[in-house]
């Protein structure tokens, strides 16, 4: 069997169990991906679930508000995500809208901590949570030098210095090293960046409202917990977290392993502008010439096709010239008969002038 017929076998298969419309859905979550995914949606919808592979290492939160949102609203009655690679950032987005969540061994959610734009550099992002974590640190080192400072004073004197010019010495201490630090900081980016970290909480908050897959406090968890944007969330702890995650079926692994190597082409095209949505009942068609093992059988069919229609569009083309040369040929005759007509006459006119 072929992995285009594998892959048929597994879809029908998955489908028929889930009673679900099967999406994929590779590569990054930029615009114009949310509209394709309204379209396809709408255009393939058959059933009152749906199951979404997705593979991404994330994209712009308002695009995967978006596409979670399109599920939501048309597979009201379950809407699951299959999980078999990276699925990180904006990805995990769209999972917190998801009544339940497949993931493999080898799958992996991320934080949801926003990644905004650093200033004056091209092309290069940090976590909106680095700010907020630089000015928490900040604070809590301050207070612990002025403590330091005060409480050496007083130790160190036994108790001569007394309480208030301690406390104005250590101030002095603390605030000549820490004003130059604090004098970098801009407070109105620090708003900016503390107003985009509302966003994923916002968003997250609103799809849990339909999916209520997120356990408690799991959220904040998501956009304030983690130390790193690229933290690893496995299926195990991901289970700590969501209140529906299983592992794959034996079904739903051999179809996620099928697709990978479609996924992997997919994630690493060079021109990151290249974003790609099918639905899996189209994909083994759209697929098949990036498939090694296609079938002989079906590639004499495709070249059979394309000769006919070869075929058809130059038998088109010589229908138009037969036409168009009688066309040319009457035109051809009008134009001689009109000179044989003058000359019929010239011997009439001549008759006239000998007559004179």
């Amino acid at each position: 069997m072929s992995v285009v017929e594998d892959i048929k076998k597994c879809v029908k298969d998955i489908s028929d169990a889930n009673k679900a419309d099967i999406y994929l859905i590779s590569g990054g979550l930029n615009y114009p991906i949310d509209d394709k995914t309204l379209t396809t949606i709408e255009s393939n919808q058959k059933n009152d679930n749906a199951l979404l592979i997705l593979t991404t290492f994330g994209g712009d939160a308002d695009v995967a508000f978006r596409i979670a949102r399109f599920f939501q609203q048309a597979y009201k009655e379950k809407f699951i995500i299959l999980i078999d690679d990276i699925c990180q950032s904006a990805g995990t987005l769209i999972a917190v809208g998801a009544h339940e969540l497949i993931m493999s061994d080898n799958a992996q959610l991320g934080p949801l901590d926003v990644q905004l734009g650093k200033p004056d550099e091209l092309a290069e992002v940090i976590s909106g949570l680095t700010p907020i974590h630089a000015l928490s640190f900040l604070h809590t080192q301050t207070f612990d030098m002025f403590e330091h400072n005060f409480l050496t004073l007083v130790r160190r004197s036994e108790n001569r210095i007394k309480t208030k010019t301690a406390s104005k010495i250590a101030t002095k201490l603390t605030t000549g090293l820490f004003q130059p630090i604090y004098a970098q900081l801009d407070p109105i980016r620090l708003g900016e960046y503390h107003r985009n970290m509302l966003v994923a909480g916002e968003y997250g908050e609103r799809l849990n409202n339909f999916s209520k897959n997120l356990k408690q406090s799991s959220l904040k968890t998501l956009t304030h917990g983690y130390p790193s944007h690229s933290f690893v969330i496995d299926r195990k702890e991901a289970g700590e977290l969501f209140e529906n995650v299983r592992a794959p079926s034996e079904n739903e692994d051999k179809l996620a392993r099928l697709l990978r190597p479609i996924n992997e082409e997919l994630l690493t095209k060079k021109d990151e502008f290249k974003r790609y949505i099918a639905t899996i009942h189209y994909l083994e068609v759209e697929q098949e010439d990036e498939l090694e093992d296609k079938p002989v059988a079906e590639a004499k069919q495709e070249i059979e096709e394309k000769a006919e229609t070869k075929d058809e569009v130059e038998l088109t083309a010589q229908a138009e010239e037969e036409k168009i040369e009688p066309e040319a040929k009457t035109e051809a005759t009008e134009e001689k008969d009109k000179p044989e007509a003058k000359s019929k006459d010239e011997p009439e006119d001549n008759r006239e002038d000998n007559n004179e």
